[in-house]
């Protein structure tokens, strides 16, 4: 397959930071806010870059571990990314 254009969406915001406090050990309110704040936390996770996700303040080895083991699949991303869009609360 070749492709003529590509874009990646991340989600990012207020609800990305709740679904990371309440399913990864060790990650709360302050913490989920600063993962979500960085523009590479996607990328670090998906490659596994713990080097860089030591740099964000307040991450330990054990909390790098959890965010690594529990990170959403692409299609709960795909649900956080319309939630986040249309302004929808998780709980709904």
């Amino acid at each position: 397959i070749k492709a003529t254009s590509a874009t990646f969406v991340k989600p990012t915001g207020q609800t990305l930071s709740r679904w990371l406090r309440r399913n990864v050990d060790g990650i709360g309110e302050t913490l989920s806010d600063r993962l979500v704040r960085s523009k590479n936390l996607a990328k670090w996770v998906e490659t596994s870059d713990r080097e860089s996700l030591l740099t964000i303040h307040g991450m330990s080895d054990s909390t790098v571990d959890a965010l690594l083991k529990s990170w959403p699949s692409a299609k709960l991303f795909e649900v956080i990314a319309f939630l986040d869009e249309h302004g929808i609360p998780a709980e709904i």
